[in-house]
């Protein structure tokens, strides 16, 4: 574009440059200015549109850095947003690692609690044959509680469930403060 002006300005110039020489001698003084000035309005004009090429090409060559950038940019955005994407992924597959093993564990304390309940509401066949006659520890004896010992992963909820009374049931007749148990720890079941 800026060779385009420059060659037009030139030519301009020259054409002036000519016109001048070739000029019959019959124009007169006025005319000659009349030609002068429109030269001189044209190469204002044509300096003004270099001046204005010269700033739009700068303009341009500032859009093309900043696409640039942009660009690299866009591509580091991407970049950390795939990083984001597989680090949530992971951290979702640790975590429903974590809360499957820990189902795994709840289910078998769930499983050991009914067992021990569902042991301890059958009759007690093999006591009754002793030659003292007494009921096993897990029978209820005199038939108003069970006695259960707690078991790894067991809480008062699951307790309470697998023998079908209620967590208040199982603090009341323990005297239990809250749901804090132990493993080992010896409670004492009402039956219902």
């Amino acid at each position: 574009m800026k060779k385009f002006f420059f060659l037009a300005m030139m030519l301009g110039a020259a054409a002036f440059t000519q016109a001048q020489q070739t000029l019959p001698s019959n124009y007169s003084a006025e005319s000659i200015r009349y030609f002068e000035e429109q030269i001189g309005r044209l190469n204002a004009q044509m300096r003004e549109l270099q001046d204005s090429n010269a700033r739009l090409t700068t303009a341009i060559q500032d859009i093309q850095k900043n696409i640039t950038v942009l660009d690299q940019n866009n591509k580091l955005l991407v970049q950390d947003m795939l990083a984001f994407k597989q680090a949530v992924n992971d951290d979702n597959k640790k975590n429903l690692d974590r809360i499957t093993e820990v189902l795994q564990k709840q289910q078998s304390a769930i499983s050991n609690v009914a067992a021990t309940a569902s042991r301890a509401s059958a009759p007690a066949t093999a006591a009754a044959s002793t030659s003292t006659g007494a009921a096993t520890s897990s029978a209820p004896a005199a038939g108003d509680h069970y006695e259960y010992t707690v078991q790894k992963g067991a809480t008062l909820s699951i307790i309470a469930a697998a023998y079908k009374v209620s967590v208040d049931d199982i603090r009341k007749a323990n005297n239990l403060k809250n749901d804090i148990i132990r493993e080992g720890q010896k409670l004492i079941i009402p039956v219902k």
